[in-house]
């Protein structure tokens, strides 16, 4: 196998370890994300639910609003499989972030060896082809990322 020079191996160890930041970020935000939907899509209904029985709503209107409850209500049952894969997504996360704690420690005491590392997250990659980011959560990472985890390490 072909020798990296230190230099080398510390900047892909950089390269890993931000890689792994955000991805590890965006499964737990894609998997935040589904589970807000699914509590709005079952909240929402019960709200307007509430609402059509305590006040005295012209019939076209509440028909409107009764439509729409029950379009919501559909939801869960449609979005079934996603709502199952909310924990996979978060396994998956943490899974991510023991790499990137992993790639942090050798950093931290300049131990650059990556080869072990790359089957790992090679590993991880597989797992994950199931598992999309989807555009919302990359949105919300690329804002919260740096509140939430010490990155200056990777600059």
């Amino acid at each position: 196998m072909l020798k990296m020079s230190p230099q080398k191996s510390k900047d892909t160890l950089k390269k890993f370890g931000e890689d792994v930041a955000y991805t590890f970020k965006g499964l737990y935000k894609t998997s935040d994300i589904i589970e807000i939907l699914y509590n709005l899509s079952l909240i929402i209904p019960i709200v307007l639910g509430l609402v059509l029985i305590a006040f005295i709503i012209e019939s076209n209107v509440s028909k409107i609003i009764s439509i729409f409850a029950l379009v919501l209500t559909l939801f869960p049952l449609i979005y079934q499989s996603h709502i199952k894969k909310i924990s996979h997504y978060r396994i998956l996360a943490n899974k991510y972030k023991d790499v990137y704690d992993e790639i942090y420690l050798r950093y931290n005491k300049n131990n650059f060896e990556i080869s072990d590392l790359q089957t790992r997250i090679s590993e991880l990659r597989e797992q994950t082809s199931e598992y999309s980011i989807n555009c919302l959560a990359k949105y919300w990472v690329d804002k919260k990322i740096n509140k939430e985890m010490n990155l200056d390490w990777l600059k």
